[in-house]
């Protein structure tokens, strides 16, 4: 007989800034095992049956749906913070898993970035700051707009030598806050843009062709853009495989306020896209629900499609105090990568490159890898450095052998991802899903002390991407003694 519990789902709030609604509550026994707890939203606390009366039979079946497409979709794609008693792997006989693509997963990683505003550091600095440090980072891909000729007349051809220049990938925002036009939100405003990216040359760099940004329009408007958008793109050769993505709305983790009211796009989108900044959260959840919880609420949209995450991060300074210190921001944006390809999420574009002004504190102005001056945050220097030391140039596949073991201070679950990369060596990237910040100050947990054990002898590589991109211990044959941290660690495997 399991064990069973009650658990309770919360409306979170949208980081300040970003909007806001009121939070909502249910709580309802569930016939779960306390093994798999860990695929409830985090935040399991008991209410009571006065909710139920409150909220009505129907609202009870509801949530309850997307409650159980958030469960089964994080077990089909390997969602679930997964508990150690039952992870083979986490076992000193270990297990044998399949990797993933490195390329796969540098593939994934992209930044916004916001060159067509003339008025700041971006588009005032982009020789001697934007791009260096753009490709110091070692993103496969930005995401960006498009600038026509109802610009300024230097914006456009500008901007388009430099998406040109940089050689690097192109999520393109084409949606209502980029082309407001005419009835329904479609029009000439929409072509004038596609024909943008085709008349100067960027198509073979798209990556992804992207509807309405956090549009607070109608529904309907919203809706009709999309499919819009949807059937130009697709019935253009010049875009023949690009994915079209779909809009984003402000409230990931609450249907009733964005999903809901769109309804379900899936015919007119390739890849879903969500906004799932965490606040003061670790990467894996928004006021103590689960990401899990986000994807599906985002399903009654997207269906079935692959989902992008195209804005996601942290803010460092703040009016009110929401903010997270930038040393919490360096352990948590490279998880946020990590946590979100573990999960299955095709790509994540962290938000945003640069701060606007370091010198406010206003939310908006400081979301960025890098302080206006240019200097780097603790965020940039690790995924800069995770990105050099996993970077490749084909795809690969292969499965390790081993076994991972807590031996002491094991005060949180250790999370992985494995890598395989083309030059034979695996990457096993590990890291403690600890909470490093709690509102006020940092808090830094004991490292945790780890035996991994591998099925056949290898060269083993500890890499510390927070400091550098060079092996801080090294140990040949079967065994690896080792720690596990807040931050990602990279553990290359060289059999």
């Amino acid at each position: 007989m399991t064990d069973t519990l009650t658990f309770c789902m919360h409306d979170g709030h949208h980081p300040p800034g970003r909007g806001h609604h009121r939070a909502g509550a249910l709580c309802l026994p569930c016939g779960v095992s306390a093994a798999q707890e860990h695929k409830l939203p985090k935040e399991v606390v008991e209410r009571g049956p006065q909710v139920v009366a409150v909220m009505g039979e129907g609202a009870i079946q509801h949530r309850l749906r997307v409650v159980l497409i958030a469960l089964l979709i994080g077990v089909a794609v390997g969602w679930s913070t997964t508990d150690a008693r039952a992870d083979a792997c986490q076992t000193q006989a270990g297990c044998v898993e399949t990797a993933r693509s490195a390329l796969d997963f540098t593939r994934s990683v992209g930044v916004n970035t916001h060159l067509g505003y003339s008025q700041t550091i971006y588009w005032q600095r982009y020789a001697d700051l934007i791009r260096p440090r753009l490709l110091e980072l070692g993103v496969s891909h930005i995401r960006d707009g498009t600038f026509p000729a109802n610009y300024p007349e230097v914006i456009g051809p500008t901007i388009a030598q430099r998406y040109r220049d940089l050689g690097l990938g192109l999520n393109l925002l084409v949606g209502l806050e980029q082309a407001p036009s005419g009835p329904g939100g479609s029009g000439e405003g929409l072509q004038d843009r596609l024909d943008w990216i085709k008349s100067n040359g960027l198509a073979p760099q798209v990556v992804g062709i992207e509807g309405s940004n956090e549009s607070g329009n109608d529904a309907t408007v919203i809706r009709n853009h999309q499919c819009d958008t949807f059937s130009r793109v697709h019935g253009d050769p010049a875009f023949a495989g690009k994915p079209v993505v779909g809009p984003s709305g402000g409230y990931p983790f609450s249907g009733t306020v964005w999903y809901d009211r769109i309804g379900d796009l899936s015919a007119c989108l390739d890849v879903g896209n969500l906004h799932p900044f965490p606040g003061e959260d670790p990467p894996h959840l928004h006021q103590g629900q689960d990401l899990g919880v986000a994807a599906g609420w985002a399903s009654r949209t997207y269906g079935g499609r692959p989902d992008w995450i195209t804005e996601n991060g942290y803010w460092t300074k703040s009016p009110d105090g929401s903010h997270v210190s930038e040393r919490a921001a360096g352990v948590y944006v490279p998880r946020m990568f990590m946590e979100a390809f573990r999960r299955g999420f095709e790509r994540t574009q962290a938000y945003e490159l640069i701060d606007l002004n370091s010198a406010t504190s206003d939310v908006i102005h400081n979301y960025g890898l890098l302080r206006t001056d240019g200097t780097r945050k603790p965020a940039f220097t690790t995924v800069a450095n995770t990105m050099r030391v996993l970077k490749d140039t084909a795809s690969s596949s292969g499965s390790l052998g081993f076994g991972i073991v807590c031996k002491a201070r094991c005060n949180a679950p250790i999370r992985r991802v494995l890598l395989k990369h083309s030059s034979g060596s695996f990457f096993l990237v590990v890291w403690s899903e600890s909470r490093v910040w709690n509102g006020t100050t940092d808090t830094p947990q004991p490292t945790q002390n780890v035996n991994l054990t591998l099925h056949k002898s290898a060269r083993m590589e500890v890499i510390s991407p927070a400091s550098s991109s060079v092996p801080s211990k090294t140990v040949t044959g079967t065994t690896l003694n080792t720690q596990v941290t807040d931050a990602v660690q990279l553990i290359r495997i060289t059999p």
